[in-house]
């Protein structure tokens, strides 16, 4: 049986006016989900997003260059740039999420559709 978490903030106007909601979503509200996988030893599929990579894909990276979940850089704004409270809301979780596979074995999936 598999546990797969697909709701979230997606929607960058969002960002901006709904920063609060925004961060609990996206990480905050994505704990339990975690957890309950984890604990209940539960194959979990999570679904990201590109932006977790940040400014690399237009401004660091030679164009279509591919993006490598262990190797590309990864540069956000500044804090007071909400638009980014978004991206890192997701990366913390995907951060999370790599913890409990390496410390309590949480079997993983991180599918980041690209937009």
């Amino acid at each position: 049986m598999q546990t797969i978490k697909l709701a979230t903030i997606c929607t960058p106007a969002d960002y901006n006016t709904r920063p609060l909601d925004t961060i609990y979503n996206n990480f905050i509200d994505a704990l339990p989900v975690v957890k309950y996988g984890s604990k209940n030893n539960k194959c979990l599929i999570h679904f990201s997003t590109c932006e977790v990579y940040g400014k690399t894909i237009g401004n660091f990276l030679p164009k279509d260059s591919p993006l490598w979940q262990n190797a590309s850089p990864c540069i956000f704004g500044p804090i007071e740039k909400q638009r980014w409270f978004y991206a890192c809301a997701k990366q913390l979780i995907e951060r999370l999420i790599y913890a409990e596979g390496a410390e309590n074995g949480l079997e993983f999936a991180i599918v980041k559709p690209f937009n």
